[in-house]
């Protein structure tokens, strides 16, 4: 999907499709914070002390995003840009609700 986002937007979000508890206010959270905070490159969603998902990322890390090679993504970038992240509160601990197994369906 990277290879398809234009250079003319303000940024790009990963979003897992996994994760069916994200809902649409949290995704506008998220653009809202792309929008209107323009020192910050990061811009995910947390709840008490541990980030979620999805995650935005300032346009200006694309060519970052896709250097990347191995088990790295949205997270460890968070981690190396925390001073330029701005982490959005939300109340419910759901955004880290996935479904990867059988038994996470009951």
């Amino acid at each position: 999907g990277l290879k398809d986002i234009s250079k003319n937007c303000k940024g790009f979000m990963i979003v897992h499709s996994d994760m069916p508890f994200i809902k649409t206010s949290h995704i506008n959270k998220i653009i809202n914070s792309l929008l209107n905070n323009n020192d910050q490159l990061v811009h995910v969603l947390k709840y008490k002390n541990e980030i979620g998902n999805p995650i935005g990322f300032d346009i200006s890390l694309l060519k970052k995003f896709k250097k990347i090679k191995g088990d790295f993504g949205a997270k460890f970038m968070v981690k190396k840009l925390t001073k330029k992240t701005n982490f959005i509160k939300v109340t419910s601990n759901k955004i880290f609700k996935d479904f990867d197994l059988f038994k996470d369906f009951h």
